[in-house]
């Protein structure tokens, strides 16, 4: 038995047509276009890197609803900018580079549509008015505008001063509001020491105590997971106050005398805080400062009293928490 082709080859096409369909049908179904990956920079530490690549894989493998991924790595912390194939965006601070594939699973599933706004009756009359009007300029639409992680702070610490020369120590209550951004805290901070205890030999019954507030600056350390590490500089005014007991020489008898002192106190401080992600957190601050219009004055003070401290050591616990 013969197979006889058909004199005419137009005749094929209708059968070639069918049979290329079916061939394309039968190829595997190539995956979805891939995820455009950035790093910044290139060549980050050995622990981005590796996560780096295993979110690289992630996105090879199912990249999901995402148009581009951009990291951005400083200091141990990492920003991720993600951005679908309709231009929504999502930024999200890392702390850790084991969050990264995590978070971009969850991101490539989870980002939420864009909101359907059904137009009213009025909106609708001045849509078809600008259909009518082939002349009329459409705005174009605007680019997505990145989010810009910043919280307000606020904190109260209970601790312990420690002042010299003298020495004198006390109890100490600190205040403090601030701006949190993804690596900085910028804000403002007071301290009320309200008695100290002098604990010189020639004490007698002076009673010393001290408030200031002033401006702190500090820059943000991961040092896990969960916990970070604020350190930074402070610049305060304070004033200290001064009450003592004396026998008066023309009548012999006792009377109370107090003084007053303006003090510029320049200082650093580190903070710890647990857990970072947590909108209400620990903190444990070590402050450290001196009186910069004071320094080295040891000698006592012509009333003899002990001397008035110019530098001091502040350790303190308590709760910082997010507002905003």
């Amino acid at each position: 038995m013969q197979f006889r082709f058909p004199r005419h080859p137009l005749r094929c096409a209708p059968f070639a047509i069918v049979l290329a369909a079916l061939c394309v049908g039968a190829l595997p179904a190539t995956a979805a276009a891939s995820c455009a990956l950035q790093v910044i920079p290139e060549h980050p530490d050995a622990a981005w890197a590796t996560a780096v690549e295993d979110a690289h894989a992630l996105l090879q493998a199912q990249s999901g609803d995402c148009a581009k991924a951009v990291i951005e790595i400083d200091a141990g912390l990492a920003t991720l900018t993600f951005t679908t194939s309709d231009g929504r965006r999502a930024v999200r601070v890392l702390h850790d580079p084991n969050e990264l594939s995590p978070t971009l699973d969850a991101l490539r599933v989870t980002l939420p549509p864009p909101q359907v706004v059904t137009p009213t009756t009025s909106e609708r009359r001045v849509d078809d008015q600008r259909a009518v009007q082939p002349h009329a300029t459409q705005p174009a639409p605007s680019a997505a505008t990145p989010v810009h992680v910043v919280h307000v702070l606020v904190h109260g610490l209970l601790g312990a001063r420690f002042a010299g020369p003298g020495p004198a120590l006390g109890p100490s209550v600190l205040l403090g509001a601030s701006l949190g951004l993804a690596r900085w805290e910028i804000g403002l901070l007071a301290r009320w020491t309200p008695v100290y205890a002098v604990l010189a030999d020639d004490a007698r019954s002076a009673r010393l105590a001290d408030v200031s507030a002033g401006l702190a600056v500090g820059r943000q350390t991961p040092l896990g997971a969960r916990v970070a590490l604020m350190t930074g500089m402070m610049l305060s005014a304070a004033s200290q106050h001064e009450g003592w007991h004396t026998p008066d020489a023309a009548t012999g008898k006792t009377v109370h005398a107090e003084q007053d002192r303006g003090q510029a106190l320049v200082g650093a401080y580190a903070a710890a805080v647990f857990p970072s992600d947590g909108h209400t957190r620990l903190r444990a601050n070590l402050l450290a400062d001196v009186d910069a219009t004071h320094v080295g004055e040891n000698d006592p003070p012509a009333n003899g009293l002990p001397r008035l401290p110019w530098w001091a050591l502040t350790l303190a616990l308590g709760v910082e928490s997010e507002v905003l």
